[in-house]
């Protein structure tokens, strides 16, 4: 999809239409490891697996696995703490995790894995498509067919009586 301002039309309506050049801010990449006996879970994290068998997909599997389970235990009642720049502390959210992937071959497995967990997401560059969705986009066009045609949606079915299989009434 093109989008007429300019951004990448996954990235509509999450920013504004009005281009504005963004000021210079310095980048504060790092920040000190808290202080202190109980020291909060902090900065970024990499999950290493050994060789398993089932190959890329059964690795991709249990890390989005492990990763959704993660999410969804640290965002429930408190359980993971977040140091904010001003040494304030709160409780983790969802939009505090960033899941990066080196290919973009299994990001549905993480949408899937957060979706079953509970956790709202939003993930772009999946290559994944759905059954679904192929066969509402099949029938979208036979009911484009149909409307050019003038025939009624329930002819679409074969006027029912008899024989197997359902259908679906739109309209």
């Amino acid at each position: 999809m093109h989008c007429p301002f300019g951004i990448n039309g996954e990235f509509v309506g999450k920013f504004r239409r009005k281009r504005i050049p963004a000021a210079f801010v310095k980048m504060e990449t790092r920040a000190d490891n808290p202080k202190g006996a109980r020291k909060p879970p902090h900065g970024i994290y990499v999950l290493n697996y050994p060789k398993m068998p089932g190959g890329k997909a059964a690795v991709a599997q249990t890390d989005a696995e492990q990763i959704a389970r993660y999410i969804s235990w640290a965002c429930n009642n408190g359980n993971l703490q977040i140091v904010d720049r001003d040494r304030g502390n709160r409780n983790a959210v969802p939009s505090d995790f960033l899941i990066l992937t080196k290919t973009r071959e299994f990001i549905h497995l993480y949408a899937e894995q957060l979706d079953l967990f509970g956790v709202p997401a939003d993930t772009s560059g999946s290559t994944t498509v759905y059954e679904e969705l192929l066969a509402l986009l099949q029938l979208v066009r036979i009911l484009k067919k149909r409307e050019k045609k003038k025939h009624p949606p329930s002819s679409l079915w074969g006027g029912g009586g008899g024989g197997g299989g359902g259908g679906v009434m739109v309209g």
